[in-house]
């Protein structure tokens, strides 16, 4: 009657069935249930800090508002229990996006079955441990995510439902789309810094900007410093030396996510416009021969990342000799996050 899903390297303890089965005793519309993901090697390197801190964005601030506000929202694709019901009558798996997860729990949420995550129930897993493997599985979410926003928004906009509900799950499937909005800002942000002064345009407007800087910040600090993993606020945060990793670590996720913008930009664009490709995995340290399968990025996206890197950092050199420091910044950040997605193993 239920099915337990879990990747390889997941490790429920022994009591998550008890814990997680209790969720459907009085609930006969609950066709999934998601769980929170826990990090094994959150602490093994800087890379998986990183991931640990987004991953955790996702699920407490994502996921869990998403839960609140009664929107759709999605199976992980591991750590969570399917009613066999809902799979079976919502269509079943389909192969025809990367991620088939998100698919089924939207296919799922149409055909009337909830779906409700709890922090109160976590699994550990292991994050990856190297560039290569993170970028294959950030290129299949984002061109999965795609696929699924041009195959399910055309039923999703004609269903009878609320227009909250509607402009939720249209900006939640569309929001691979950031990885093409980070790259054309990081682009015509140097033609803009290059052209302010013949254009009489005062790069001071850009302040308008600096609310929601602030605010994308407090939101990753919170889910990282101030809330537990069980979404739960912790008495004495403040006084925790995860403040000071969280402001080391967060210029280089920045870095980081721009730095993929460019590589998941052409996963975006494959996803919409019906390219396909093979499933890779994300190889694990468990996997001995993880190495062996590893998904490989084709040269030429390496040498534009290579160049966006060079394009940026002269930009930030000219920033500086311009007097333009925080776009000096950003610009430097930015060309950083390239520099390293194109370099590290």
């Amino acid at each position: 009657e239920f099915i337990a899903i879990f990747d390889a390297d997941f490790l429920p303890k022994p009591d998550f069935l008890t814990k997680s089965i209790a969720y459907f005793s009085d609930n006969k519309e609950l066709g999934l249930l998601q769980t929170r993901w826990l990090h094994l090697n959150e602490t093994e390197s800087w890379l998986t800090r990183l991931q640990a801190m987004q991953l955790n964005v996702h699920f407490t601030v994502e996921q869990g508002g998403r839960q609140k506000g009664g929107f759709f929202t999605q199976f992980n694709g591991t750590a969570g229990i399917w009613r066999k019901a809902a799979i079976e009558t919502s269509g079943g798996w389909q192969i025809d996006t990367l991620t088939e997860d998100l698919d089924l729990s939207y296919r799922a949420q149409l055909a009337g079955w909830q779906v409700v995550y709890t922090e109160a129930v976590g699994v550990q897993a292991e994050l990856p441990s190297s560039m290569r493997g993170l970028l294959g599985q950030q290129f299949r979410w984002a061109k999965g995510g795609a696929e699924c926003a041009k195959k399910l928004l055309p039923i999703l906009l004609k269903k009878d439902l609320p227009f909250s509900t509607k402009l939720h799950a249209l900006l939640h499937l569309s929001a691979s789309g950031i990885f093409v909005s980070m790259l054309l800002i990081s682009v015509f942000s140097v033609f803009l810094s290059a052209l302010s002064h013949k254009l009489a345009f005062s790069l001071e407007a850009l302040l308008l900007f600096f609310p929601s800087t602030v605010f994308l910040i407090i939101v990753h600090f919170t889910a990282n410093v101030v809330v537990d993993e069980r979404g739960e606020t912790v008495s004495s945060w403040y006084r925790s030396p995860r403040i000071t990793s969280f402001f080391w670590h967060y210029p280089l996720l920045l870095a980081v996510s721009m730095g993929m913008s460019w590589r998941n930009s052409i996963g975006v664009f494959e996803g919409w416009t019906g390219r396909k490709s093979a499933f890779v995995r994300t190889p694990k340290k468990g996997n001995l021969d993880g190495e062996k399968r590893i998904w490989l990025a084709p040269n030429d996206w390496r040498l534009m990342e290579i160049f966006f890197c060079f394009f940026l950092l002269t930009a930030a050199c000219n920033d500086l000799m311009t007097g333009q420091y925080v776009l000096a910044f950003f610009h430097t950040l930015w060309g950083l996050g390239f520099a390293l997605v194109a370099t590290k193993p």
